[in-house]
């Protein structure tokens, strides 16, 4: 949509109403995402593209129905590599690895991550010891090389597995190179 804002005073507000409009008669959950405002008509095309890079990273995330795309944090980072490239990334930090392991390893990492780097919080999420915790954060780092304990190394990772999360939500065909 194309809004001026001297029509629409309150523009969440009227994506909010919208929103309960469609949700009435579709049953399904819009999301919209608002790009910056444009100053010209040249500037649409790449407003576009702002809108568009906000909604995929609401409906990636989930966080919210309506984000302003200035609001955005790493969804701004994550929402504008083009596919090719996070592929290109992904490919490289697991490099070898299959679906499966990846997807096992995102698993330790993703409760890790969750409990801020607390191996027992995490282990008990997991229903393991913190040993065979500690266990699989060495066999990610053995095997891709990226330890999730280092911080510089951690932030490779957690880049990796969110764009691989990312490709699979805007590309559901997406696999890594080496999947079986």
């Amino acid at each position: 949509m194309l809004i001026d804002k001297e029509d629409v005073h309150d523009l969440t507000g009227f994506l909010r109403t919208a929103q309960e409009k469609l949700a009435e008669s579709d049953h399904d959950v819009f999301r919209f995402g608002i790009a910056d405002p444009a100053s010209s008509c040249e500037a649409y095309p790449h407003q576009y593209e702002q809108a568009c890079e906000a909604a995929n990273w609401l409906q990636f995330s989930h966080e919210q129905s309506i984000a302003y795309y200035h609001d955005l944090d790493y969804g701004v980072f994550i929402a504008s590599i083009p596919a090719a490239e996070a592929k290109r990334f992904v490919d490289h930090v697991f490099n070898g690895l299959d679906e499966q392991q990846i997807e096992d390893f995102h698993t330790t990492f993703a409760a890790y991550r969750d409990f801020n780097g607390s191996i027992i919080h995490a282990a008990n999420k997991l229903f393991l010891h913190k040993n065979t915790l500690q266990n699989r954060l060495n066999k990610i780092a053995s095997v891709t090389g990226y330890n999730p304990r280092i911080l510089k190394d951690y932030t490779v990772l957690d880049t990796a597995f969110t764009l691989r999360s990312y490709l699979k939500q805007i590309s559901p065909s997406y696999r890594s190179e080496k999947a079986v």
